[in-house]
């Protein structure tokens, strides 16, 4: 079997090389063998050679794969440190190339995957989180009312919101926040965002005046004048005068009034209270609003066999298609991650596609096995 170095090697790197950050590149990107030589230097003891191997990792597509590798193997803590320094900084240089990707994934209807990303990349969009949060719904809320016929409005927040970054936030009554993490609680939230990566569970939750964008399976009490849009099942108590999108079904239990209601599934209503609501499930160009983010996107179509995932068609100039995936390989692991399911994998592509930076994937073509880079550059 070929090692990770040669394989990359025999592959060749050209896949990769061309643009970095949507600018050509000044020189051909480095060997393997450069690439690792200068993550070693960043733990020598001198100022210059170790900003001269940084400068160099930094300009370079390829080196990122191996930059990542070095975070999770590398022996030496001063060597993972730069690292990841190296690889915040890297992040910080595609700020405004990602708040632009963002909008037009959301203009493309792509809010599954705009919402991932936008969650992975929080900490280095914090100053534009708002502006990314306002847009996405205001685009959400245009592109319904075009299809459905009804007319709502998107709340107009703040200019400035008090934002928290944390995976997990408790709190009472909110007036004005912008919280963005994986499990949040509140009671009440009046003009107010949300970018969750987790399940809202609590029937508690009022909102007035909000926007909520949810990965993951969610039950409010009340929505008054509000964008509401989940990627999982939803159970709803009462509405009013708001916008719900949902890729799962929807369980609406109190009634609905001047709301447009459209689910990517089945939509129950508990209540006969339906009250100038527009209620659509059915209608393919809907539905297709509200997919969830699928394997597809990257280019490939996954299949089960033999307790094997394997690649199907994959789609011509995609990601898969550049990193050198062919149809009938079998899918190993994504950086190191080992896959062992369709739903998997698939959950793997999308952090992997959240993250917007190359990565390996591991397959097994016939009696070898290959390691090959798949490029996920801003362009």
């Amino acid at each position: 079997m070929k090692s990770w170095a040669t394989t990359i090697a025999t592959l060749g790197l050209s896949i990769l090389a061309g643009q970095c950050l949507g600018q050509p590149l000044a020189e051909p990107d480095p060997k393997p063998a450069e690439i690792r030589a200068w993550i070693q230097q960043l733990g020598s003891s001198r100022f210059a050679e170790r900003e001269e191997a940084e400068k160099r990792l930094l300009k370079s597509e390829a080196a990122i794969v191996y930059v990542k590798e070095a975070i999770r193997n590398e022996n030496s803590a001063e060597i993972r440190k730069r690292c990841t320094q190296i690889l915040e900084q890297r992040k910080l240089l595609m700020r405004d190339d990602v708040f632009r990707l963002l909008d037009e994934m959301c203009r493309r209807g792509e809010f599954a995957r705009a919402m991932a990303t936008a969650y992975e990349w929080r900490y280095v969009l914090r100053e534009r989180l708002r502006d990314h949060q306002l847009n996405a719904a205001q685009l959400l809320v245009a592109i319904i009312e075009k299809k459905s016929g009804g007319s709502i409005k998107s709340p107009k927040l703040e200019e400035k919101l008090e934002l928290v970054l944390e995976e997990r936030t408790q709190v009472g009554n909110v007036f004005h926040y912008l919280f963005a993490g994986r499990e949040i609680e509140f009671n009440l939230a009046v003009q107010s965002a949300f970018l969750v990566a987790g399940d809202l569970k609590n029937s508690g939750r009022i909102l007035k005046e909000c926007l909520l964008f949810a990965k993951g399976n969610v039950v409010l009490s009340d929505v008054l004048g509000s964008v509401v849009w989940v990627d999982g099942d939803l159970t709803l108590g009462y509405a009013d005068k708001s916008v719900v999108v949902c890729t799962g079904k929807v369980d609406s239990v109190a009634g609905l009034k001047n709301s447009l209601i459209i689910a990517g599934g089945k939509i129950q209503q508990r209540s006969d209270t339906k009250i100038n609501t527009i209620v659509r499930s059915e209608e393919k160009e809907l539905v297709e609003l509200v997919r969830p983010w699928n394997a597809s996107d990257l280019g490939v179509e996954l299949t089960a066999r033999d307790g094997r995932i394997h690649a199907g068609r994959v789609g011509r100039k995609t990601p898969m298609s550049r990193a050198g995936v062919e149809a009938g390989d079998i899918l190993l692991s994504f950086d190191g991650e080992k896959i062992a399911t369709p739903d998997g994998a698939v959950k793997l592509l999308r952090r992997k596609s959240a993250e917007l930076l190359p990565f390996v994937v591991r397959v097994k073509r016939g009696d070898r096995e290959l390691e090959l880079i798949v490029p996920m550059s801003v362009k």
